[in-house]
């Protein structure tokens, strides 16, 4: 049900002059306006927030040599101001916003630390707020030796994380720390601030199918540390855990007495199962019994539909009765549009289950429209399934699917007939994805699917909207029928992976010291010189078609000069990708004006790599220039690779920083 949200009320005080017949009140009249002209002054006035405070070193409480304070709200950044003596402040912020605190180290003094605050409440042109201290500290890495407490082998595949952020943000993201693997000396490191309490975490659940691999403490299946200045290196022993066989499910009977408020059966009732172990398989009616049998493969969770259908002018509604294993091995079984609602309880797994359902009866269509059923994941082909307590209406109009990270660019130059202004470009996320719609079981049962191919690591989001329902003739939107999900199968992996494809970029605007973008759209030339810039290893979306890939950092050469920097980067383990940062790209010139809305991941804008709506990343923790014939810069790397056939490679590659 949707409710109409009433118009905010704006208090006013209103100064009414009156008329009198006794006396000239002109004097009044003339000081009623006056002092409406200073309440519609007042009114106009926008009220800001002035913040203040102080970065100190955790370790001594004194201010570090330079601190960058950098001030966001939302994607738009408002400030950025070097710390004078640990102080700084920031004013004209927007009253009770949620902002980022950006503290970083052009020197590396300290590990950069994000702080989510809220500006809060002004009414009196610039309220003030003094935040207090923002603690910093310089960075210590911690080894963590993992082991198998029956065997002492080591444990391999695990990420380690940390974070360098205070409070809840959605780019906190940014500010995690990610372990890397020593194969030689076999033990994980983690960069982490060395004088701030840190929580570091590692699933252990390696091959990410839900499923713990180990166990850790007392049968956790996750791995949690509190570093404290005296954490330097852990030896942690987990134990292996025994994983089931779900390749397939086990063939199961079920024999369910579908009946009336009589407790006689119902013969027309028709039940089906579809999801990704059954394709779309119904009963049968055994007359003998009074059951209708379906034969469905099970593991650990299925859902048993039945379809809204009548009987003698009898309406019975849509029905589900979902069972799921429980850790002891016992089955759970709960029912959904039904007056067994309230009686879930626990039977024994078996060859052959019996259930017994009395559907709700619907009234002559006077019921409300409900969800019997919403699935919680997409099958393989990404779609999605609802079932309807009543038969209905719905065409592709009526539902969306949200591509929640993808989003278009419209450039400056790129059409004169638009809004977007030469110099500025806009981005938008939250891309609309076409869909197609089918409904079957007398109309109760919606599956969508989308028309086009998703891209793999994108969250998108299903929504069905107003619905007709067919006896009423009138529309509903229920709650319930939509779903957040990420999309089955990695697209654009058919090629196999070539190691060549790899390439490193800065991401500063050039690339061979020349410009990427000499002017912006309004053609305002650029003035952005090469420089020292962060440098990113970028990979193809096929690196997730391997089995392992290992990157081991032997030699750089910065500006002609050589020295031995090394660093392993663990890539890919069990097909199972790690440390890989999603960025979209965008080549702009530094000097052109971008407006973002509703864009969800993160972009870079100065690199030398076509645009593209996602791509692959590591971060190699060095900063150089670009690559010149005068002056080379570049990385090599010892690599080591397995397809998922089994061959392996392995060599050296020189990538130069573009």
């Amino acid at each position: 049900m949707k409710y109409l949200t009433p118009p905010p009320v704006i208090s006013s005080v209103l100064f009414l002059a009156a008329c009198s017949d006794d006396a000239d009140n002109s004097a009044l009249v003339a000081a009623i306006e006056e002092q409406n002209q200073i309440l519609s002054e007042q009114e106009e006035q926008i009220n800001t927030v002035a913040i203040r405070g102080r970065v100190v070193d955790q370790y001594d409480d004194l201010p570090p040599d330079s601190a960058v304070v950098t001030v966001k709200v939302g994607e738009q950044t408002l400030t950025e101001t070097t710390a004078n003596a640990g102080f700084f402040e920031v004013t004209d912020l927007p009253a009770n916003s949620d902002i980022e605190i950006i503290i970083s180290s052009d020197s590396e003094e300290f590990m950069t630390r994000a702080f989510y605050y809220n500006t809060g409440y002004s009414n009196s042109g610039e309220a003030q707020k003094d935040f207090g201290s923002f603690a910093v500290s310089e960075s210590t890495e911690v080894t963590l030796t993992v082991l198998d407490d029956e065997t002492d082998e080591a444990i391999t595949g695990l990420l380690f994380s940390a974070s360098t952020a205070y409070g809840e943000g959605s780019t906190s993201y940014q500010y995690i720390q990610y372990s890397s693997y020593d194969e030689v000396n076999q033990y994980y490191t983690i960069s982490i601030p060395k004088y701030i309490s840190t929580t570091i975490e590692a699933s252990l659940d390696i091959n990410n199918d839900d499923i713990a691999d180990y166990t850790y403490y007392y049968g956790y299946d996750s791995i949690t540390l509190v570093s404290s200045t005296s954490l330097e290196s852990e030896i942690l022993y987990v134990s292996e855990v025994e994983q089931p066989d779900v390749t397939a499910g086990i063939a199961t009977e079920y024999r369910l007495s579908v009946v009336d408020e009589s407790g006689q059966p119902i013969p027309e009732a028709q039940i089906t199962v579809d999801d990704n172990l059954n394709d779309n398989i119904s009963s049968t009616y055994d007359a003998d019994t009074g059951q209708h049998v379906i034969i469905a493969q099970f593991y650990d969770y299925i859902n048993l539909q039945i379809a809204a259908f009548s009987v003698d002018g009898i309406y019975y509604e849509s029905s589900s009765i979902s069972i799921d294993e429980q850790s002891n091995g016992s089955l759970r079984v709960s029912f959904s549009n039904t007056n067994n609602d309230s009686y879930n309880y626990f039977i024994d797994n078996a060859e052959s289950i019996t259930l017994a359902v009395q559907p709700d009866e619907g009234y002559n269509y006077d019921n409300e429209l409900e969800v019997v059923f919403a699935a919680n994941e997409v099958d393989y082909d990404n779609q999605f399934t609802v079932f309807y307590s009543q038969p209905v209406t719905i065409t592709a109009d009526d539902v969306s699917l949200i591509d929640e990270d993808g989003f278009e660019v419209i450039k400056g130059d790129a059409d004169s007939n638009d809004f977007v202004l030469p110099g500025s470009t806009l981005i938008s996320g939250d891309i609309e994805v076409e869909v197609s719609v089918e409904l079957s079981l007398n109309n109760t049962r919606l599956m969508v699917t989308p028309v086009t191919e998703l891209t793999s690591g994108n969250q998108y989001y299903y929504s069905v909207g107003n619905i007709l329902v067919d006896s009423t003739g009138l529309e509903s939107d229920v709650s319930y029928d939509a779903l957040s999900f990420y999309p089955w199968a990695p697209a654009s992996v058919d090629a196999d992976f070539d190691i060549n494809d790899l390439y490193l970029d800065n991401n500063n605007y050039n690339t061979n010291g020349t410009l990427i973008k000499p002017q912006n759209t309004a053609g305002e030339d650029s003035t952005y010189s090469d420089r020292d810039s962060s440098v990113y290893l970028f990979l193809p979306d096929n690196v997730l078609k391997l089995q392992g890939l290992t990157l081991r950092q032997v030699q750089v050469i910065e500006d002609g000069e050589p020295r031995v920097d090394t660093n392993t980067f663990e890539i890919v383990e069990d097909g199972i990708g790690y440390n890989l940062n999603k960025y979209g790209l965008v080549s702009l010139a530094n000097n052109e004006d971008v407006t973002q809305d509703s864009v969800n991941r993160s972009l870079l804008y100065g690199t030398s790599l076509e645009d593209s709506q996602k791509a692959y990343f590591i971060n190699t923790y060095e900063s150089m220039s670009d690559d010149l014939d005068s002056s080379e810069n570049s990385i090599s790397f010892e690599y080591a690779y397995e397809t998922n056939n089994g061959e392996v490679f392995t060599g050296t590659i020189t990538l130069p920083v573009h």
